[in-house]
């Protein structure tokens, strides 16, 4: 088997596949992987390789500093996402751990010369299109903080983990017959009906006692609950307003226009930075008011409207680092004047609290209405799966479809030819269509199906029509032979995991208990 990997592996393309695979892994991997602490503390042991928390937090900081890049400078990591990235993180480490001891111990491994050659390659150490010995050394003291011996052992893994995977991906491969089953099953056509049953039908049949609102209450009052609400009020010190301020007279009357904005630019910024002290001084010494501050520096106190955890759409509420500093504990529950928050460039605000509405409960009375029509439409959505299935009965004895429509007073529509990839018909129908297996003779196929909106349907398969394949062209034929051949890889490799990972002697933290003992620190466990 290791052999066909090998032949497998070769030639120009091959190579290719495995850069691909292995840039992010190896970045990933140089720099926090393999390269171990020499603490005896551990969060996870893999058939006894220990991943210290050093190697997690690197890790960590990598995808963190990523995520922040994605999604905006603005964005704050709360300690609920903080702990679910740290999870994601030790679970990709511990994974990558069982692979690349499996690739070690099936004795893959790249060579040498094609791991410097790789690494002559990368762009980090790329100088004006050919590789650096200078930008290569500053990484390895400044970043990698190890030796180029180190280095070097560290990619030729991370290389060998790539190529495990390439070569079981390139291994498997799909027959004649298989495609032309796949093509027959793309180009199939089927004659088919189906009842739809809208559950709304049934709302002015069914009833709800007070009683089960009454429950249905008691069960779900979270449901029923609203939103920590508050309300701001804050001081605002911008370079735009300070503009005016900064007027003043010019040494030299006779400098040029460029120099005249420059000395303006100048006498802005230092006076925004004058008083942008005294806004940090004045709200911190009287910390339970902003009017000594405002008076001081001539400052309007600005207001906002109530808003949620959510923010608001526009205006102060919506920017991310005013919601999480004005529902912080200092500001919102001790009642401190905040610290000065930059929304922007030259633009920053001190805020307080000015109104704050506590969540509540809301009272049965109020929401009994929003109850019983919820529990209307479950008694709607339970009667009309009732009624697919009283449908389904009736045909599986034989009975006319069109004078059950009739009877039931539902729409009965029939469909002839009908493709898979057909978008008039209801999705979920259409798969239940497809799904029946093909009628033999006289026969028809039915079933009934729950739709996700609760809806039902009946469907009722009479004829399935069988492409010749022999007539389609080469083209369309390798490309359904590349998506099966890619599916089937994915699929062994996936499995190949999944069997390595059920072996593996795993030992891990859990850090949802670590965080809950030590307020959010992950302590790692002493060795054993």
């Amino acid at each position: 088997m290791l052999q066909k990997f090998r032949e497998r592996m070769q030639g120009i393309i091959a190579w290719t596949i495995v850069i691909a695979i292995c840039i992010t892994f190896a970045l990933w991997g140089i720099q926090n992987y393999l390269h171990g602490d020499s603490s005896g503390n551990y969060l996870a042991k893999v058939n006894g390789v220990k991943i210290t928390q050093k190697k997690l937090l690197t890790a960590y900081e990598i995808l963190r500093n990523e995520k922040m890049r994605q999604l905006g400078a603005d964005y704050q990591f709360d300690q609920a996402s903080q702990l679910e990235l740290k999870k994601e993180v030790l679970d990709r480490l511990i994974k990558e751990e069982v692979v690349m001891q499996g690739a070690q111990k099936m004795g893959i491994y790249m060579p040498l010369a094609e791991v410097y050659q790789f690494i002559y390659s990368l762009p980090q150490f790329q100088r004006n299109g050919a590789f650096s010995p200078e930008a290569f050394s500053r990484y390895l003291s400044a970043v990698y903080n190890g030796s180029e011996m180190e280095f070097v052992a560290e990619v030729q893994k991370s290389l060998s983990f790539g190529q495990l995977e390439v070569g079981i991906k390139a291994s498997e491969f799909v027959l004649p017959a298989e495609v032309d089953t796949a093509m027959r099953l793309k180009d199939q056509t089927r004659d088919f009906g189906y009842y739809f049953i809208d559950a709304k039908k049934f709302i002015n049949t069914v009833k709800v006692s007070p009683q089960e609102i009454q429950d249905y209450y008691d069960k779900n009052k979270n449901d029923f609950a609203t939103s920590e609400q508050i309300s701001i009020e804050y001081l605002q010190l911008a370079t735009d307003d300070l503009q005016k301020k900064a007027n003043l007279p010019l040494p030299n009357k006779k400098l040029s226009a460029k120099e005249k904005n420059e000395y303006q630019r100048q006498q802005t910024l230092q006076l925004f930075n004058d008083e942008y002290e005294k806004l940090s001084d004045l709200t911190y010494t009287n910390s339970d008011s902003l009017a000594p501050a405002a008076s001081a520096l001539s400052l309007p106190i600005k207001t906002t409207g109530l808003f949620t955890k959510k923010g608001e759409v526009s205006g102060l509420a919506q920017n991310k680092k005013v919601l999480k500093i004005a529902f912080s504990d200092s500001v919102l529950k001790q009642g401190y004047n905040s610290n000065p928050v930059e929304i922007s460039s030259g633009n920053v605000v001190v805020l307080r609290i000015k109104q704050h509405i506590p969540a509540t409960t809301i009272p049965l009375e109020k929401v009994k209405t929003q109850i019983q029509n919820i529990l209307l439409m479950e008694k709607a959505k339970a009667a009309a799966k009732e009624m697919s299935q009283q449908l389904l009965a009736d045909l599986k004895q034989n009975k006319k479809p069109e004078s059950l429509a009739s009877r039931y007073n539902l729409p009965w529509k029939v469909l002839s030819k009908v493709k898979m990839a057909n978008t008039n018909v209801n999705a979920e129908i259409l798969k239940t269509a497809f799904d029946l297996p093909t009628p033999k003779d006289s026969e028809i196929g039915i079933k009934n199906v729950v739709l996700a909106n609760g809806d039902c349907a009946v469907v009722v398969l009479y004829k399935t029509y069988i492409p010749n394949v022999t007539a389609k062209v080469d083209a369309d034929k390798g490309q359904m032979q590349k998506l099966l051949q890619k599916d089937v890889a994915d699929f062994t490799y996936a499995q190949f995991i999944n069997g390595l990972m059920a072996k593996a002697k795993i030992k891990k933290e859990d850090l949802d208990k670590k965080s809950a003992s030590d307020g959010g620190a992950n302590v790692p466990l002493d060795d054993d």
